[in-house]
């Protein structure tokens, strides 16, 4: 379980790191005390070009999901949360910091595709 843990925060953090956002905790820092991290997208919700409209920011987690699975054969959670896009990453006995890696390249190709 140490393992998992630890696994998914400094995971987490390198993707933040990478994107250039933050991972999702609370004032007491419980949120990142299990096996799951949130890592906010490099999407801003909003009006404009290269932002996601507020309005179909569901619809946009739902493709993303799909397109992961089918044409990526990966999944972590994408969700809407308070105006924000986020991501929701699993550390497990079998990945690596080098998973979180590839996954945040993966997810970058998929962000660009969401605002064309």
């Amino acid at each position: 379980m140490e393992y998992c843990q630890d696994i998914s925060n400094e995971g987490g953090r390198k993707v933040a790191e990478i994107w250039g956002t933050e991972i999702m905790e609370n004032a007491e820092r419980t949120l990142t005390k299990c096996c799951l991290t949130n890592v906010r997208l490099p999407l801003e919700v909003g009006e404009g070009d290269g932002k996601v409209n507020k309005a179909n920011a569901f619809a946009a987690v739902g493709w993303m999901a799909q397109t992961l699975i089918k044409e990526y054969n990966m999944f972590a959670a994408p969700f809407f949360h308070n105006n924000a896009l986020w991501v929701r990453f699993s550390g497990q006995i079998y990945v690596d910091v080098d998973d979180f890696v590839a996954a945040a390249g993966i997810y970058k190709e998929i962000c660009d595709r969401v605002v064309k």
